[in-house]
């Protein structure tokens, strides 16, 4: 795999993944369905008046740890600070 490289350069913005936030929304949505789906087996719920929580509707994007995506150019704005881009941007495009 010495030739892995990322095929596009879109990158998240913050330094970190959104693995934990979508554990965390994914969870709370376990959570509503099981809640659910026990109140329709006591039958406290008709089944036609229950509702589920989706994963967008109990997502807060602003709260969530990455701030977005952004392309990443070849060419740094400062042409001092080139150098350094080239070794940044070589080790951001690594899997």
């Amino acid at each position: 795999m010495s030739r892995s490289r990322k095929k596009t350069h879109i990158h998240g913005i913050a330094g970190c993944s959104e693995k934990e936030d979508k554990k965390l929304l994914h969870g709370i949505e376990r959570a509503n369905q099981r809640q659910v789906l026990n109140k329709i087996q006591k039958e406290e719920l008709d089944p036609d008046e229950a509702t589920f929580y989706t994963v967008d509707e109990a997502l807060d994007e602003w709260s969530m740890s990455k701030d977005g995506k952004t392309y990443w150019e070849k060419h740094c704005r400062f042409p001092e600070r080139q150098e350094w881009w080239d070794e940044y941007r070589e080790k951001a495009m690594r899997k």
